[in-house]
């Protein structure tokens, strides 16, 4: 009987371990996520930067007429 218990508990315990790390993992992948769409949003800046700054000294040559 004492066995059937420890059993139980020991069942109980891993079930409690195993959704506490399905929650880590799951938080763990929105983080990554987060990381990745915060580098497209950095990328994409510079993109439009450096694209502003192409057009600008095209202007510029322009307007000098050069």
């Amino acid at each position: 009987m004492l066995k059937c218990l420890n059993e139980l508990k020991c069942a109980s315990l891993l079930r409690q371990i195993r959704g506490l790390l399905q929650l880590v993992v799951l938080l763990l992948k929105s983080v990554v996520e987060l990381r990745q769409f915060d580098l497209h949003i950095v990328l994409d800046v510079f993109l439009l930067v450096s694209d502003d700054l192409k057009d600008f000294v095209f202007e510029l040559l322009f307007t000098l007429d050069l």
